[in-house]
């Protein structure tokens, strides 16, 4: 809005929302002065804000959570972030309710979130992957609304693409992710980023396959501070037992099956322990390993019979028994070890991208 206060002579433009809120580029449609003094601006989807001559304009108004996101990750029972595109939705109360932070300068150079990731049991501390090869961490990821993290990059690389994160204690972070189209295809490969200093210097690994042979890593758990698990693209698996020093690549769940499965999520319960769901039309899959990734286990039962359309997108053991599974358009459940699935969602058009536990008590999951 513009105001004057020379009866029109010259014109100054105030901001009459504050910035960095999911609402803060919402138009103004009616504007007026009431009987103190106050003025009063309301607009679209119902914002207001209001203020007296000469002071700052404040709002009270809030809006839910209006991103698409990728991730969900909980530091505790009551924090937790989801995180999308450019647009990072934050609560402190369990999911009951959310606040949300608007990174307009990401969505302006179109840096999207492609995960997040508390360090372990801090929700002052949080890593964010990015799509345009940058890592950012925030030190005051829990700072009460309507005040704004810091969220500043740590590692920068245009020629890369990051995209999921894991931590393990309060410094130890790692970030998978692969070569950007910037890179000539002989020369692309899969790379894992790790730093034990919280983020203020970083190692890099690149010892995978490259060219043709190439992966895109996508997914990375680590259960213990030093044995962690990878994937991503073409059916494949690597797993450490150094912390990230050294990777070594896994018996294929399937292998010489085609079309090769693209795993689009990755759970690991414990050290042994890993989940895996992925597509590789017209194939789906839900896989499980209890002795470190040496052998594979197929447990997608009769899925494929009472959910025949729509990808695997996420999913999370309880114990070895009671597991859930994140699809594009329905959320599946089992109790017994994925002998059998039912839905426990009707079918819909929401995209459950993430879904996560904490302390084994509490579910959520994020839709895109």
């Amino acid at each position: 809005m513009w105001t004057s206060t020379n009866n029109g002579t010259t014109w100054v433009e105030e901001r009459w929302l504050p910035s960095g809120r999911n609402y803060s580029l919402f138009g103004g449609q009616a504007i007026d002065i009431l009987p103190s003094g106050k003025f009063l601006v309301a607009g679209q989807n119902g914002v207001v804000s209001d203020s007296i001559p000469g002071n700052r304009w404040a709002s009270t108004y809030s809006q839910g959570t209006t991103g698409s996101f990728n991730k969900l990750d909980f530091a505790d029972c009551a924090n937790a972030m989801a995180v999308g595109g450019g647009i990072i939705a934050r609560t402190n109360n369990g999911g009951r309710t959310w606040d949300q932070i608007v990174r307009q300068d990401f969505i302006n150079l179109n840096i999207q979130i492609n995960s997040a990731a508390f360090a372990t049991g801090n929700p002052a501390k949080a890593y964010f992957a990015t799509g345009a090869g940058n890592i950012y961490r925030s030190v005051d990821m829990n700072i009460p609304s309507p005040g704004l993290p810091t969220i500043d990059p740590v590692y920068a690389n245009a020629n890369e693409q990051m995209w999921d994160v894991a931590t393990s204690g309060n410094d130890s972070v790692w970030v998978c992710g692969y070569s950007s189209f910037s890179v000539a295809a002989a020369s692309r490969s899969p790379k894992v980023f790790r730093s034990t200093n919280g983020g203020n210097t970083w190692t890099v690994y690149n010892g995978f396959h490259t060219s043709t042979n190439f992966q895109n890593f996508r997914h990375i758990e680590f259960p213990t501070n030093q044995i962690g698990y990878v994937t991503g693209t073409r059916d494949t698996v690597w797993k450490t037992t150094d912390a990230g020093v050294t990777w070594n690549k896994l018996p294929l769940p399937t292998p010489g099956v085609t079309p090769q499965i693209t795993y689009n999520d990755m759970y690991a319960m414990d050290a042994n322990t890993v989940f895996l769901v992925g597509n590789g039309f017209p194939r789906k899959v839900v896989y499980r390993t209890t002795d470190g990734g040496n052998s594979w286990q197929d447990i997608t039962g009769n899925i494929l019979s009472i959910f025949p359309v729509g990808n695997f997108n996420s999913v999370v053991f309880h114990d070895l028994n009671n597991g859930y599974i994140g699809c594009a358009g329905g959320f599946l459940v089992t109790n017994n070890g994925g002998a059998s699935w039912r839905i426990e969602q009707s079918s819909s058009s929401t995209n459950h991208t993430s879904i996560v536990f904490h302390r084994k008590s509490t579910c959520r999951n994020s839709s895109g």
